[in-house]
């Protein structure tokens, strides 16, 4: 099959959108199979001039809602193919109609089935579906049709679904199903993923670890017996670790209950091997000497790649945690004496998802074309 990153994917999904072809994802576990296309849909309800919204987020009133007035919306339906029985794409025969026999069909089936409607019906999980329920798909796939009733002719379908040595408990697709589909396999691409963290808001320090060791961001093909590290479970590492500062946590306070409190919630989340590994970038990070790097930038320069590492990090969470311009001005004075990749790194964590905020406060800190100057081009994702 071939092979793609997640930066492909991206464009391969537009463009199999763009003229309706089905497309069927297969790859790892927590790699953004389904998260990357909410994304590039979000984007493209916005261009179509539509409200995005995702079916299985809405109350029942919102989708009687959407089924009022399709032409309003762009739903991003996700039918989890694993769940589905034989009733689940056919709907439910009306027996109270005596003259002819006619299925019921579900809420969204009548939405995605008006003329109006935009978005896209999603089988994710689709080789983990059992046989018989799986070719209860080939009518939407193929002739576009759901219980009896032709889909919207603006309404896209496509699928997903994991690989055999994922351990998922897999069913082979049938040829004639696969044959319906373009079809690729999803990698890890690490850079792409940093540029995504930074935008998101993952935790400074996770992401600077992922910087550092980058294998680390996905070790599901490797490890056998324990928890794999995946960007699902550095994502949900971030969400435990939102409110806490690493400095807070001190190697050697063998009476605070919180000592082992960073390793227990990234374990949980990342694997133990992948908790083992961060906790000694965080033994790293403690080490540093926040006073004494302000009062001495060029002090950076001098230190080991590790502690570079953690610098850049300790940069962005400081920067974005304080209130104090002189501080922030000091910061960004470290920033600048770092190797460009780190400095690049700390720029764009600082900057986050809010380019126009970022902006405005470099031209108030009086730094707007320095930074422009030295790091646009590195930044043209973030920058225009």
């Amino acid at each position: 099959m071939y092979t793609i990153k997640t930066p492909e994917y991206e464009s391969m999904l537009r463009n199999c959108y763009s003229v309706l072809q089905p497309l069927f994802i297969c790859g790892g576990p927590g790699i953004g199979k389904s998260a990357i296309p909410r994304q590039v849909f979000r984007q493209v309800a916005a261009d179509e001039g539509r409200i995005f919204r995702e079916w299985a987020d809405l109350m029942l009133v919102e989708k009687v809602e959407c089924v009022k007035n399709p032409e309003k919306y762009w739903i991003f339906a996700d039918m989890r193919t694993s769940q589905m029985d034989t009733t689940s794409l056919t709907g439910i025969p009306n027996m109270a109609n005596t003259e002819m026999l006619e299925n019921i069909p579900y809420s969204w089936v009548v939405y995605f089935t008006h003329p109006d409607s935009r978005g896209c019906i999603f089988f994710d999980e689709i080789n983990l579906a059992a046989p018989i329920v799986q070719s209860i798909t080939y009518s939407a796939i193929h002739d576009r049709v759901i219980s009896d009733r032709r889909l919207g002719p603006k309404v896209y379908v496509f699928a997903a679904g994991n690989r055999a040595q994922d351990k998922a408990h897999t069913f082979d697709m049938p040829l004639p199903l696969r044959d319906r589909f373009a079809e690729a396999e999803v990698s890890i691409d690490d850079q792409a993923w940093l540029k995504w963290a930074a935008k998101s808001g993952i935790n400074s320090h996770l992401t600077a670890f992922i910087n550092w060791k980058p294998a680390n961001l996905y070790n599901a093909d490797t490890v056998k017996s324990e928890k794999p590290s995946t960007p699902r479970g550095v994502e949900r590492a971030s969400r435990l670790l939102r409110d806490m500062r690493i400095e807070d946590f001190e190697d050697n306070d063998s009476s605070s209950p919180n000592q082992d409190k960073i390793h227990m919630l990234v374990s949980i989340s990342c694997g133990e091997s992948f908790a083992t590994e961060f906790q000694a970038y965080c033994k790293v990070y403690r080490q540093l000497d926040w006073n004494a790097i302000i009062a001495n930038p060029q002090s950076v320069n001098g230190m080991s790649l590790d502690k570079q590492y953690a610098v850049s990090a300790g940069i962005a969470d400081r920067f974005t945690r304080t209130t104090d311009d002189k501080l922030r001005v000091k910061l960004l004075d470290v920033a600048d004496v770092l190797r460009e990749d780190f400095a690049t790194f700390s720029y764009r964590m600082m900057m986050g998802n809010d380019r126009e905020k970022f902006k405005a406060l470099m031209v108030k800190l009086g730094r707007a074309s320095t930074f422009a100057k030295k790091y646009a081009k590195f930044l043209l994702d973030n920058v225009n």
